[in-house]
């Protein structure tokens, strides 16, 4: 069973990019995702496709663009040249304790499966990030490429009243404490979802594998822009001027992996996960 999704310019003319699911039975996930973008000569052609996808907890309920926004326990991606598919990149996820996971990265290389990358995140019982850790693989062993612990503290309310980050440091090969960030006078701040659903009105395309472009409702308040990996780490952050409709990004230098995209204008917060590729 095939599922389309389309998107389109403003006026409704000319499809700007497409997806394509692909489903073993109806009301199961999707088995293969495929992505289609316009060439320069205005046609839509093949980009990259999501195959032997094997999902994490999936809540079938939801409809096809929303199961991107859920977690792959693996999936193999490929790439359109030459007028043929070809393997590019594996991901194999294992997941722990408090959702934490372990997401192994391979890369097609001389016709087989070569070790690329290893992505590890551990949160604690209320769902804070007590390690963010990547590893590359060099010389035919893992390296550390990053890799942070936090330690956090909590008030009589189960709030989290301190968090202090230890970096690890590549000369000494040892941890050190880089950052202590205190927490009091908590509030809680709501939004409405309504409201927050129509500051951001799309992401496309996503997944991707480079650019990705938010359309955004014309705010009367600048709106902060900020990209955390799964760790809570801010990756990339940037204040929108008033009134701003689009806005582009390039994500093809961060590792693969999932991302949350936080929107935030006034009181008013729009939250979207993006997937890299």
């Amino acid at each position: 069973m095939l599922v389309s999704e389309s998107g389109y310019t403003k006026d409704g003319s000319t499809a700007r990019y497409s997806y394509t699911y692909t489903y073993a039975a109806p009301n199961l996930p999707p088995i293969e995702i495929l992505y289609k973008e316009v060439n320069e000569l205005g046609t839509l052609v093949n980009s990259y496709q999501i195959i032997n996808i094997v999902w994490n907890n999936i809540d079938t309920n939801r409809d096809a663009p929303h199961y991107l926004e859920q977690i792959f326990t693996s999936y193999t991606q490929q790439v359109w040249k030459n007028d043929t598919w070809m393997n590019n990149d594996k991901v194999t996820t294992n997941y722990g304790e408090n959702n934490g996971y372990e997401a192994l990265y391979e890369s097609w290389t001389s016709n087989a499966w070569i070790n690329k990358a290893k992505y590890k995140t551990s949160f604690d019982a209320n769902g804070n990030p007590t390690l963010g850790e990547a590893k590359d693989w060099v010389n035919n062993a893992w390296a550390i490429r990053y890799s942070f612990l936090y330690e956090n503290s909590y008030n009589f309310n189960n709030q989290r009243s301190e968090v202090i980050q230890k970096t690890w440091d590549v000369n000494s090969q040892s941890y050190a404490n880089t950052n202590r960030t205190v927490y009091s006078d908590f509030q809680v701040v709501t939004s409405s979802p309504l409201a927050a659903a129509e500051l951001l009105t799309a992401a496309y395309p996503n997944p991707t594998a480079g650019k990705i472009t938010l359309s955004l409702t014309q705010s009367a308040t600048p709106t902060l822009l900020q990209i955390t990996d799964m760790t809570g780490r801010v990756v990339f952050k940037k204040q929108l001027p008033a009134a701003s409709k689009q806005q582009e990004l390039d994500l093809a230098s961060y590792p693969a992996g999932l991302y949350m995209l936080q929107l935030q204008a006034g009181e008013v917060v729009a939250t979207r996960k993006l997937i890299k590729f």
